[in-house]
């Protein structure tokens, strides 16, 4: 496979990831409706960020949130090993 084709792919995969996004959201947003308003929410929620070389992150359930970090540091250091690896063209 040459650049073109994996370049192909990986917007065919993007765009496939897009579509199922909006219909997940369709069809939670038809679901919510028929919950009344007396009913509390739990919904939990983690949201990790990178800057530079420091991650960060904000939630409001701690176990989630330590799972993120845990799950943004390991991308980090894939992400640096796959940068940094030495690459060999056959």
């Amino acid at each position: 496979m040459n650049s073109y084709q994996l370049f192909q792919a990986g917007m065919f995969i993007i765009f496939i990831g897009i579509i199922v996004l909006i219909i997940a959201s369709f069809l939670s947003a038809k679901d919510e409706t028929k919950i009344t308003s007396d009913k509390s929410s739990t919904a939990k929620f983690s949201v990790i960020g990178i800057f530079g070389f420091i991650p960060f992150g904000f939630g409001n359930d701690k176990k989630m949130l330590i799972v993120t970090l845990i799950l943004a540091i390991i991308i980090m250091i894939v992400s640096f090993f796959l940068f940094y690896r030495k690459v060999v063209f056959v």
